[in-house]
């Protein structure tokens, strides 16, 4: 089962963190492989760990980005998603979209960690099973 999701693209090049359980661990499925995670908050910090380098370089390469999260069936997008213009917004649930606000266009690292706190609005930070 999905438990969160980060997709990224920076200059076109796409790269993702995707959380998921199976009732006995959290896996963190990226493109470099899966990591292991026993919480929900530590396989954000795995997905941050995954993406942050791209999106930093993207910040200070001033790189085209683009950021999509989706969480508990709902999803918000940073920077240029996908790498076409009109990509902003969020859709219009309330916490999502109060969340996404804080967020002023500006740095692709912000973004993440914006993104970072959706995930942690929508999913309780349970243990995974043991």
């Amino acid at each position: 089962m999905e438990i969160f999701s980060l997709k990224i693209q920076v200059a076109g090049f796409n790269h993702h963190a995707t959380a998921l359980s199976d009732g006995t661990g959290i896996t963190v499925d990226t493109d470099s492989g899966p990591r292991a995670a026993r919480t929900i908050g530590e396989a954000a910090r795995e997905a941050r760990e995954y993406l942050g380098p791209f999106l930093h370089d993207a910040d200070r390469r001033k790189l085209p980005w683009g950021l999509l999260v989706s969480v508990s069936g709902v999803s918000a997008v940073y920077g240029a998603w996908p790498l076409l213009p009109g990509g902003r917004g969020s859709v219009t649930e309330e916490l999502v979209t109060r969340i996404r606000r804080q967020y002023k266009d500006g740095s692709a690292l912000a973004a993440l960690e914006n993104a970072l706190r959706i995930i942690r609005a929508y999913t309780p930070d349970r243990r995974a099973a043991a």
